[in-house]
Formats: structure tokens, C-alpha cells, sequence
């Protein structure tokens, strides 16, 4: 069913504000662009390298961009002068090159000189030579080679490792600085990594690459089913910020009000970015909120999309489950273009159709399977686009953007006939299965221009827009309270039993402007490097309200219709399923924010650098708060270095969990429970002490080790802390305070700065490559990430209990939601046309008590004696080791087939006691009656999908 409504393209006032800022950095192209003219001087040096051949595709750009792009391609670590970046002269290189072949090509004629200090490393110095003119060159200098020539040898230029020797764009402001050469942990995942395997969403693609990145799979979560948490280093959704080309991403819509990971948090939406547009993917594992502002608790994930300037690539896959279920078709395409002189425009578009997976049991009470237990059916599309406009002068004209619909069918709880409640006998005498239907869309586009003076400083202007809008409808359900009000004033039931409609949606549209200068210095002897810059947001949330029948309630002589089943038992109001939003929650709320940063680096001695940031950021409602980082790097040896950080912290608490509100249908000890999730102001939470939220605020110390014995292996170790002061959490179903009457509604849940958390985690990467006979290659990447989150305090308002305010479930999901140990090996081998990669991810146990009687106080003599329920503290999903392996071979000169397997050995959680309150909650509470959940299903970090084939076909022209 197609769901009425807006769609995701912006409009009104907040189409103005878009148009506006374009407009304005249009004219900065303009004012910009004066001609400089490039200067340099020729010569070059080498040392020995082996014999090693790339296919470069290096577009027409400033020259220090040209090398760091040189670098990114043929992985090799190259070390730049601080002044380079006044230099203003272009070059460009395409085609297949030996890598010491093509830096001379890059730098010959420029007044620059490089050395190899060792087989992957080399350092570019400026040369000078007494009494010799400034001789001038071209502004452009090209140099193409046919692929055919050297195919056998050749490397695409998408084939970069994760945790090679990259050139990075966060945790630092210096752009000189690689992987191991930053003051903090950044791994670096390139495109063959994230092509090179069946996943086909970014969050499940990350998560099976960065061991630190999780991104738990659920089911029978409402909106969560289809927006999934991605967390980092074991925090929440929110404390983690994503960057796309360095600009901040807007968070999604959708609010995790289920008992899920992440419960109550307003992440990112991570499926919303195509795979096939990542050209790579950066995750520091630091506190950056200094740097980057808010959010950037547990560290920051920054996609950069492709930006090449020609070529046409592309791939479609095929696979489905063991089981015979989930069909999952894939395709995605990019297409590069030349644009101006020296400008790309690089666009993808990807499709995907999966169909929904069941991993249900029977039931005991129908005997059939009833219930849809697994991923949700999903089709998508998706384009994404990238491009850059180099004018005179060192300036240039950037876009980038993109636009996803997801639409999106899945489950509810089983309603038996049995339930008086929650039940229409003559629609559906047998009981029937609610279905919600989810359509996701998602808008971003971001402008801005860039200029490198010839001073050596670059500053960046530019303004990101963001719009994302998750509506929902209801399918094969009924709104029990209006049936029952027309059978008790003497209507037929049938005739207003609506069985599908709108239910409502949310909205959430960001504007953000930045301007940004970073430039570098001496002061004395001591090299410098500056940023700072300043940042406007503009927000503003939204719901929408559903049909009529999707929230009301039906009336009898004044009094909330009762059951048809049950003249004592009220009719649950709205549809069943996921009540739509009523006229009463529907509205809007906006907030705008204003920052200054300031950023530096510098080297009091050869062995040494320093870091130091500060930022001021400013919140309507929630205040101002200023935080700064200071971080060190010391090589001790050739080998070994000593890294460290220190740093404050906060984040604002989400538009949305300030203004969202709902019904949703929850558990407790007397059964589902309608439930009122309460705005910030509302006087369920002011009657419990809570009248607004604060800031979270947060202290992180980092400490680690690079070990770099040769140039083959790599090994970085870090430790870390994080403590959380006033972290904000959706609490616990409550029940409605005596005195107050609000009519359906049964208990109530709210936002509050309910607790202060402390992690302590610790990560260990290692990368190994080695050359093989007869031309073969085998790369190894191992590393281990362990994290453990405490409570440290209940900040619960006088006269509430700590077990009231934050029970014994919400405590078990923010501590053992997730896994604490994450193991992850890959074996990468490659010869000549054939390819083989096996990768190992190992999940160490998660738990949850949401359903278990201890974690709805059921006293165990009734729910042991009555019930007969097991009275387990918790569900465990056990340890796994998933196993993914993928072989390919290339077929000719642009196509390369694959098959493999996600989930090789087909491995599941443990599965639930026969008596586990899930099974016994789905069959209706009904004493004796288990059946339907076979496995665990609320914080399960790998799925219950299983085992997973598949065949790709991927192309490059």
C-alpha cells in the first residue's frame, strides 16, 4: 500500500533557505575566482622501489591534492613540506604508471623533490637551488597510458585495504597526517572492502568491517525493524557523529521506542547512503566534540563519496538464505564525468529488492505459524551524487547530495481470538496479525566553495540542507475501540472496522553553514598548523497526525467503548499494531545552534607534536557549553610511537527527544500496555521530577601504541575511557500518577538525563602484507575490540526509587545490549585473475531482560508456580564466530564474477527455553501456551537470518 503524504523534497520556507544558499555560493564562485599564476621549479630525486605497476586516475588539481590522491592510489605513505598548500599550480595523471614513474611525472617541473626512506614511504621536499631563475610550467600537465598495455599487472584504483597507510580527513586538521601518524585512532576502510562482499546495506557492511562499529539487527520493533541502531565502542545511536565529505549528516526521524539498543536515541541513518557512492569510509575512535561538536561522543565516522572524473562501473547481485527465504536483488552503477577544466561529476544510482526472512515457530495455540519473526521485506532506491568546479585561483566549486525511498512491510505480535482486548470476533474470529508498513525517504544536499590562497591558507564556505520523513500505515489491522462502539450502539462492527490506513509520520529537516580556514606557520622554529571556523544549524522536527481510525476511540453513553468479547475490559483505542499519531501529539518544534572552533597542531621537536582544540557551541533552550581536546604523538623509536588524548565533551539532547511524543503498545507484569511516550514538558514527566533536558556531558582519555616494525606490518593498541555525565534515556513504562486521568492511556514513559555511565574498552588492529610466489599476494588484518559500559549512578527525582526510575532491564540494555568483545580476522589472497577473501567476526554474548519475569517483576512464586515461566535473569544470544568468504575471478579486462557466502557455517543464537516469557507473551499470556520465538530477538548484533549466498557480476569501463 502506498502511503498518502508529503514526500522527502524540500519545500516552503525551507526550500528558500536552500535555494538562497546556493545562490550565495555561486556568487563566491565569482568573487573568488582570480587568476593566479603557478610557478615552480624542476627537480626530482628517487630511490629504489620495487618494480610496482597502479592504474591512476588522478583528476586535474592543486598539486598537494594531486599527490595526496597519489598516495590514496598507489598506498604508499608520502610525507609533504607544511608550506605546500600556497602552491597553486594543477596537475593531473591517468592511466597505468609504476608508482616511482608517476611521482616523477607529478612533481617534474614543480620545484619539489622526492625520496623513498623506505619500499612504502616517501618524503616530498621543496628545492631550492642558489642563483637559478624561477622557471614557469604549464599550468596542467597529463600524461594517459592504455590499460591493455600492463593488465597483468596492473591495480584498479579501487582496490585499497582497510587499515593501509591512508592520507585522513578526521581526527586531524593537517592533511599530510596518515593513519598511524595521528595523535588518535582512525581506521580506514577502502572501496575493494566494502565491494568485496553480500552485504549489501552500509551499516551491516561497516559493522562486518570495524569490529568497534555495531549495528544490531531486531525484529518486531516498530520503526527499528527498518531504521536500525548503529552505535560505536558500545555508546548509544547519538554519541557517535557521521560526516559525509566531511560535512555533518543529519540524523534520522525516527525515534527507538522499543526496547531495543539504542532505546530512545535519534542516530543516523546509515542505510541511507548507497554502498556503491563510498569511495571510503574513516572511523576515529576518539572524543572529538571539540573538533566537530556535538554528538561526537564515542568518535566520528566520516563517508567519503567517489569523485572520479571519468569511467563507468557498476554491479548486481543475487543470493537468498539457506533457508530457502529472503531473495535479496542488488544492482548499483557510477557514472564519472569530466566537468570544466578539471572538474568531475561523479553520480550512483542503486536499487535493492529483499524479501522478508521468517524464523518464527508454530504456535501452540493455532498450530501454524502466525507470526513474521526476522528481517522486514524491503525495496529501495537510492542516487547520490558528487562533484567539484576548480575556477582561477586556487578556487573551486563543490556539491554533493543525494536522495533514498525505502519502503518497508513487517510484523506485529499475534493477536489471538482469546484476547477481549485487542480483538473484533466477527472480522477476525481466529485472531489475525497487525503489519505496518514503513516508507522512508531521505533528501541531502550540500554546496559550498573552496579557495587555496597563495598565502598557503584554505578557508571553505559552505551550507548543508537535509530532510528525512519516515511514514507509516497499517495493513491487516483494526481499531478494536470503534468496532466495538458501532456492535454496542447497534451497528453493524464490520462496517466500521477500517482494516488499513495512514498512520502518521515524522520529519526532521536540518540547514547547516560552515566556514572553516586552516593554514600553517612557524613560531620560531616550531612548525604550526591553525584551523578555525564557525558553524549555524538550524532544525526543526516534526509529526504528522494519521488517519482518524488510526488513533481514536470509540464511545459508549459517554465512556470509552468496552470489548465485544468482554463487557469488563475496555477496547484498546487506535490501530492495532502501532497506534497512529492523533491531532494532540501532531505539531512542530525548532531550534537553532551557533559554534566557533579553534584548532592546532604543532611540533616543538622532530620526535614530538601537540594538538590542541577548543569549541564553543550554543543550543536554544539547553545553553552553551565549551570543550576542548589536547592530544599528543611521540615517536619513541623508528618502530614504536606513543599516542594519547584527552579531551570534554557534550551532546545536546536530540530535537526529537525533546519534542517527540506517541502510543505505542509495550509490556509489562498485567500484559501490553498502551503507552504514552511523553514529551519533554509534559506533565507525566513533571510529575515525576523531570521537567527539561540538559546536556550530556562527557570526559574521554585516550592511550596508545604504534608498532611499525617494517613496512609490511602495522600494529596499533589503544585504550580508552569514557565517562557520561547525564546521559539521556527514554525510561521505563511507569504507571500514570495517581490523581491523573488520561483516558486510553495505561502508563506513561519519558526522556530524562537518567544516568551517568563510565566505559572502559580497548582496540588492537594489526595489517600484514605479503608478496607470494609467482606473483601472488596475501594480506592478513587482524583486531580485537573489547568495551565494557558501567552504570555508575540513577539520577532519579526525589521520592522515585532507583529500581522505579531505571529498572533491571533498561539497566541489563544499556550494559550487555551489545557485545563487549568483538573479534575480527581477514585473509585476503590474490593472483593474478583469481581472488579469494575469508573474513571472521567473532561476537561476544549479549543479553537483554525486557522479556523475562525478572525484568517485569513477576515475583518468581507466580512466575514459576502459576505461569510456569523460566525464571532466567536474562536472554542470551551466546557467542558466535560468522565466517564470510567470497572467490572471484576477473573474466576479462572490465568484469569480474564472484560467489560467496555471508554466514558461511549458517550459525543462529541460542535458542529460547521452551518456557521463556516470549514465547508465552506472543501466545496471548495464556497459561501453558509457548510457541512462536525460537531465538533471541531484541539485541542480536549478527541477526537470525543464517547462512547467506550469493553471485555478483561487477563491471568497470
Amino acid at each position: 500500500m502506498k502511503l498518502r503524504g508529503r514526500t522527502a523534497w524540500p519545500d516552503t520556507a525551507w526550500q528558500r533557505k536552500v535555494l538562497t544558499t546556493s545562490a550565495a555560493a555561486a556568487i563566491g564562485v565569482a568573487a573568488f575566482g582570480v587568476f593566479s599564476p603557478a610557478h615552480a621549479l624542476r627537480h626530482h630525486d628517487s630511490h629504489a622501489q620495487a618494480f610496482r605497476i597502479v592504474d591512476f586516475n588522478i583528476r586535474s588539481q592543486r598539486l598537494q591534492d594531486a599527490l595526496l590522491a597519489y598516495s590514496e592510489q598507489a598506498g604508499v605513505q608520502i610525507i609533504l613540506p607544511g608550506d605546500m598548500a600556497k602552491d597553486s599550480q594543477r596537475r593531473s595523471l591517468r592511466g597505468a604508471h609504476d608508482v616511482v614513474e608517476a611521482l616523477v611525472t607529478l612533481v617534474s617541473g614543480t620545484g619539489y623533490s622526492f625520496s623513498f626512506t623506505g619500499e612504502n614511504t616517501v618524503v616530498v621536499r621543496r628545492q631550492v637551488q642558489m642563483g637559478q631563475g624561477v622557471a614557469p610550467v604549464p599550468a596542467r600537465a597529463e600524461v594517459t597510458a592504455t590499460r591493455e598495455e600492463v593488465r597483468s599487472l596492473s591495480q584498479r584504483r579501487e582496490a585499497e585495504e582497510p587499515y593501509l597507510e591512508e592520507l585522513v580527513t578526521v581526527g586531524t586538521r593537517n592533511r599530510t597526517r596518515t593513519v598511524t601518524e595521528t595523535a588518535v585512532p582512525v581506521d580506514v576502510i577502502g572501496s575493494s572492502a566494502l565491494h568485496r562482499n553480500g552485504y549489501t546495506q552500509t551499516g551491516r557492511l561497516l559493522q562486518a568491517l570495524a569490529p568497534s562499529f555495531n549495528f544490531t539487527e531486531t525484529t518486531i520493533s516498530d520503526g527499528t525493524d527498518i531504521v536500525r541502531p548503529a552505535t560505536l565502542r558500545g555508546l548509544g545511536p547519538d554519541q557517535v557523529l557521521v560526516l559525509v565529505n566531511g560535512k555533518r549528516r543529519h540524523s534520522q526521524s525516527w525515534v527507538n521506542v522499543q526496547n531495543t539498543v539504542g532505546k530512545g536515541a535519534v542516530g543516523t541513518d546509515m542505510n541511507t547512503i548507497p554502498v556503491g557512492a563510498i569511495k571510503r569510509v574513516e572511523i576515529l575512535r576518539d572524543g572529538a566534540a571539540a573538533q566537530y561538536g556535538s554528538d561526537a561522543i564515542a568518535g566520528v565516522v566520516n563517508i567519503v563519496l567517489k569523485d572520479y572524473d571519468e569511467g563507468f562501473s557498476g554491479a548486481a547481485s543475487w543470493g537468498q538464505t539457506y533457508e530457502g527465504d529472503g531473495d535479496t536483488f542488488f544492482a548499483s552503477s557510477t557514472l564519472g564525468l569530466p566537468l570544466g577544466d578539471g572538474g568531475f561529476f561523479n553520480v550512483t544510482a542503486e536499487y535493492q529488492n529483499r524479501q522478508a526472512t521468517n524464523r518464527a515457530d508454530p504456535s501452540s495455540i493455532t498450530g501454524d505459524v502466525v507470526m513474521r519473526i526476522g528481517e522486514t521485506d524491503v525495496e529501495a532506491m537510492a542516487v547520490m551524487w558528487n562533484m567539484a568546479l576548480p575556477g582561477k585561483g586556487g578556487g573551486e566549486l563543490y556539491a554533493f547530495g543525494g536522495y533514498m525511498n525505502r519502503q518497508g512491510l513487517s510484523g506485529g505480535f499475534y493477536r489471538h481470538a482469546h484476547q477481549a482486548a485487542r480483538s473484533v470476533p466477527q472480522l477476525y474470529p481466529e485472531g489475525f496479525l497487525p503489519l505496518q508498513t514503513t516508507d522512508v525517504s531521505d533528501f541531502s544536499q550540500a554546496v559550498g566553495f573552496r579557495l587555496d590562497a597563495d598565502d598557503g591558507w584554505q578557508y571553505d564556505l559552505s551550507a548543508t540542507y537535509g530532510r528525512t520523513r519516515f511514514a507509516f500505515g497499517a495493513e491487516n489491522t483494526v481499531n478494536v475501540s470503534v468496532a466495538s462502539a458501532a456492535f454496542y450502539n447497534g451497528l453493524d462492527p464490520l462496517d466500521y472496522s477500517f482494516t488499513e490506513g495512514f498512520s502518521g509520520a515524522l520529519e526532521f529537516e536540518q540547514l547547516t553553514a560552515n566556514f572553516d580556514a586552516v593554514g600553517s606557520s612557524q613560531v620560531g622554529s616550531v612548525p604550526f598548523n591553525l584551523a578555525y571556523g564557525f558553524e549555524y544549524r538550524n532544525e526543526l522536527y516534526g509529526i504528522e497526525q494519521g488517519d482518524e481510525a488510526s488513533y481514536s476511540c470509540g464511545m459508549v453513553d459517554g465512556d470509552f467503548a468496552p470489548s465485544i468479547l468482554d463487557a469488563d475490559v475496555s477496547a484498546v483505542c487506535g490501530f492495532q499494531g502501532f497506534p497512529g499519531y492523533s491531532p494532540d501529539v501532531a505539531g512542530e518544534l525548532g531550534r537553532s545552534s551557533y559554534a566557533f572552533y579553534v584548532d592546532t597542531e604543532f611540533e616543538p621537536a622532530e620526535n614530538w607534536f601537540f594538538t590542541a582544540a577548543a569549541r564553543y557551541e550554543n543550543f536554544g533552550r539547553t545553553g552553551s557549553k565549551i570543550t576542548g581536546k589536547l592530544s599528543a604523538r611521540y615517536q619513541a623509536s623508528e618502530t614504536l610511537a606513543i599516542r594519547g588524548a584527552v579531551s570534554t565533551g557534550f551532546r545536546a539532547p536530540a530535537l526529537a527527544q525533546r519534542a517527540f511524543t506517541s502510543v505505542i503498545t509495550n509490556t509489562s507484569a498485567e500484559g501490553l500496555t498502551q503507552t504514552l511516550v511523553a514529551p519533554e514538558g509534559h506533565i507525566i514527566p513533571r510529575t515525576y521530577g523531570v521537567d527539561k533536558l540538559e546536556h550530556e556531558t562527557n570526559t574521554n582519555v585516550s592511550v596508545g601504541l604504534v608498532w611499525k616494525p617494517n613496512e609490511k606490518l602495522n600494529v596499533t593498541l589503544d585504550a580508552y575511557r569514557i565517562d557520561i555525565r547525564d546521559r539521556i534515556v527514554l525510561g521505563p513504562t511507569l504507571p500514570i500518577p495517581e490523581g491523573l486521568s488520561l483516558g486510553p492511556i495505561e502508563a506513561g514513559s519519558f526522556f530524562s538525563n537518567g544516568i551517568d555511565t563510565s566505559t572502559l574498552g580497548a582496540d588492537l588492529v594489526a595489517c600484514y602484507e605479503m608478496a607470494l610466489k609467482g606473483g601472488a599476494s596475501l594480506d592478513l588484518i587482524g583486531s580485537v575490540s573489547w568495551n565494557q559500559t558501567t552504570i555508575e549512578d540513577i539520577n532519579a527525582p526525589a521520592g522515585v526509587s532507583d529500581d522505579e526510575f531505571f529498572p533491571f532491564a533498561e539497566q541489563v540494555n544499556v550494559e550487555r545490549g551489545q557485545p563487549r568483545f568483538r573479534l575480527a580476522g581477514t585473509v585476503d589472497y590474490r593472483k593474478n585473475r583469481f581472488g579469494a577473501l575469508l573474513r571472521v567476526n567473532y561476537y561476544g554474548n549479549t543479553e537483554s531482560a525486557f522479556y523475562t519475569a525478572q525484568g517485569n517483576n513477576i515475583p518468581r512464586d507466580i512466575a514459576v508456580n502459576v505461569l510456569g515461566l523460566d525464571y532466567s535473569a536474562t536472554t542470551k544470544a551466546g557467542t558466535a564466530a560468522i565466517v564470510d568468504l567470497e572467490l572471484s575471478y576477473d573474466i576479462g579486462e572490465n568484469l569480474t564474477f564472484a560467489i560467496g557466502a555471508n554466514n558461511l557455517f549458517n550459525t543462529y543464537p541460542d535458542k529460547l527455553a521452551n518456557n521463556d516469557m516470549s514465547r508465552w507473551i506472543s501466545e496471548g499470556r495464556q497459561i501453558g501456551a509457548f510457541g512462536n520465538f525460537r531465538y533471541p530477538w531484541v539485541t542480536m548484533p549478527w541477526g537470525i537470518r543464517g547462512g547467506y549466498y550469493y553471485a555478483r557480476m561487477a563491471f568497470e569501463f
